[in-house]
């Protein structure tokens, strides 16, 4: 059986600079973020990960046509669950920490990373769950994947 790998990219579009290393205006990177969007589509990415609320306001903001919507979460897969959740807790609290200093938000505690685990949208443990155990996928006829 032939692999096949199919390529997306991911972006919350909010922070971008300009040749002179200056912060863009919100406008020009949401254009900017609808432009990359289509051309990602005309060259065959297989898909474009952005903020929903982001994607449906700059497209209809822009004119441009909104396509279906996947919805992905993060994971994290591991032995067994307490060494998943070992291996990517410094990882993911320097990257959710350096994200909320850009926007004011608190320290991320192991509290907080607990939650995103048991209840919230990061996968983490063994690999062991099947489909049928994940959360439901939101209600939405625009959403096509869930990955």
């Amino acid at each position: 059986m032939a692999l096949s790998i199919e390529l997306g990219l991911d972006t919350f579009g909010d922070i971008q600079a300009g040749i002179d290393r200056e912060a863009l205006g919100h406008a020009r990177v949401l254009r900017n973020v609808v432009d990359e969007s289509m051309l990602a589509d005309e060259v065959g990415v297989y898909c474009i990960g952005l903020g929903e609320h982001h994607y449906h306001r700059a497209f209809a903001q822009f004119g441009r046509p909104t396509r279906e919507i996947g919805v992905h979460s993060h994971g994290y897969v591991a032995d067994t669950d307490d060494k998943a959740r070992e291996e990517l807790w410094p990882d993911y609290k320097k990257m959710r920490d350096r994200i909320g200093s850009e926007r004011g938000w608190p320290s991320f505690t192991p509290e907080q990373f607990r939650v995103e685990i048991e209840r919230g949208s990061l996968y983490v443990g063994a690999g062991k769950q099947s489909r049928a155990e994940l959360p439901p996928q939101p209600k939405r006829s625009d959403f096509r994947v869930f990955t």
